[in-house]
Order: C-alpha cells, then sequence, then structure tokens
C-alpha cells in the first residue's frame, strides 16, 4: 500500500513536506485544522481590512496612493478594494459549493464575516470531499487569502483596529487578578 501525500498547503520539502494524508482523504489533518483556522482569521481581521480602504490623505497608512472618488469625494485604496473584492467572490464561491451539494442547508448572509464564519463551520465537509481536487482547494485558497490579507490589512505589521474589551464576568473583578 503506498503512502499518500498531502495535496493541500502543506509543508514544502526543504522542510520536511508535505506530510502523509489521512487516510481516504486529499489532505493531512494539520492543513485541515489550519483551513479551519485561516477561515475564523479572515473573519476576526476583516474590519482591519476595511480600515485600510479608505484614508484621509492621498495616500494611506499602507504608503499605497488612494484614488479620490468623484462621485464621494473619498479617498481609496484600489488595492485593498479590489482585494476585498476578490476575497468576498473566493468566499461566495465556497459557500454555494456547500450550499449546491447539500440541498435544504440555509447559506449565510451576503458578506465576507458570514461566509467565512459559515465555511469554517463546514470546512470538514470541503476537506474530505470525495474530488481530491475540491478538498484541496480550499485549504490552498484559504491559505492564499489570508496571506494577501494580512499584507494588505498590516502592512507595518501593526494592527489598525482593535476590537472593544470584553466586559469581565460578575464571578471574576479586577481584584481577583492581581
Amino acid at each position: 500500500m503506498s503512502t499518500i501525500l498531502c495535496a493541500g498547503p502543506c509543508r514544502p520539502e526543504a522542510h520536511g513536506g508535505p506530510r502523509q494524508a489521512m487516510p481516504g482523504y486529499a489532505i493531512c489533518d494539520i492543513c485541515e485544522e489550519r483551513c479551519w483556522e485561516n477561515l475564523h482569521w479572515l473573519a476576526d481581521h476583516w474590519p482591519d481590512l476595511e480600515a485600510m480602504l479608505s484614508s484621509s490623505g492621498s495616500h494611506g497608512p499602507d504608503g499605497m496612493p488612494h484614488a479620490k472618488s468623484e462621485a464621494t469625494g473619498i479617498s481609496l485604496n484600489d488595492a485593498v478594494a479590489e482585494l476585498r473584492r476578490t476575497i468576498t467572490d473566493t468566499l461566495r464561491y465556497w459557500t454555494h459549493v456547500v450550499l449546491d451539494e447539500n440541498a435544504g442547508f440555509n447559506g449565510p448572509k451576503d458578506d465576507a464575516v458570514s461566509m467565512a464564519r459559515y465555511l469554517a463551520r463546514h470546512a470538514k465537509r470541503i476537506t474530505r470531499h470525495h474530488d481530491e481536487a475540491v478538498a484541496a482547494a480550499l485549504p490552498i485558497d484559504v491559505s492564499d487569502m489570508r496571506r494577501q490579507m494580512y499584507r494588505r490589512a498590516f502592512p507595518s505589521g501593526a494592527r489598525l483596529y482593535i476590537p472593544e474589551p470584553e466586559i469581565p464576568c460578575a464571578e471574576h473583578t479586577v481584584s481577583d487578578t492581581g
């Protein structure tokens, strides 16, 4: 019996990869888990990408020139706008793959955050698909989207959008933590 190697975005050969695929599937368990994590990362950091979309000057915090819309007068980062469109279209495609193969499933709202969370819930359904090309394509697409989004959302490495802190529950007080 031969060993099936992972067809997903696994480790390169230079680093000991690719790993062995899960028995009966096209990708390894690590790539499957990373696909789930990356989908949640896309949803969690979507506001950071949106923060890079506009700025008040002719150049944004990423140093990229922004075109000023004649209709609205708002400066927009065309590269970020195109990336948002590409990511949304890719998430929409994969959402339809799930919906087409699973009649009766309710789809998410048509926004990137909802679609990324929906796909995370159904990631195993796709990564364990009977068609190896389909099973390997989602983790590869998601890995590429995360890499591109990171480059645009965090050009200096710093996070621009900071979510509001969670309110501690009644069982814990500030004095409990020291």
